[in-house]
C-alpha cells in the first residue's frame, strides 16, 4: 500500500481552486459550503474559512520574504 500518513484533507485537491474562485467573488463561507455540497463534498464552513486564513497568510509571508532583496 502506499499511502499518505494522516487524516485526509477534507476538501479535495482539484476543488480547492474553485473556494478560492468563490471567495473572490465575495461568496461566503456558508455559501461555499453549499456550493461544494452540490459536487457531493460535506465540508462545514469552518474548514473553508480556516483553508482560505492559510493560504492567505502563507502568500503574505511568501510576498514579503520575497520584497526584502
Amino acid at each position: 500500500m502506499n499511502h499518505r500518513p494522516g487524516r485526509p484533507r477534507a476538501i479535495p485537491q482539484g476543488l480547492i481552486p474553485k473556494v478560492f474562485s468563490l471567495y473572490q467573488q465575495r461568496f461566503g463561507y456558508r455559501a461555499i459550503a453549499r456550493e461544494l455540497r452540490e459536487d457531493g463534498v460535506s465540508v462545514h464552513w469552518s474548514t473553508i474559512r480556516k483553508l482560505i486564513k492559510t493560504e492567505r497568510d502563507g502568500a503574505t509571508i511568501e510576498r514579503e520574504a520575497s520584497n526584502e532583496f
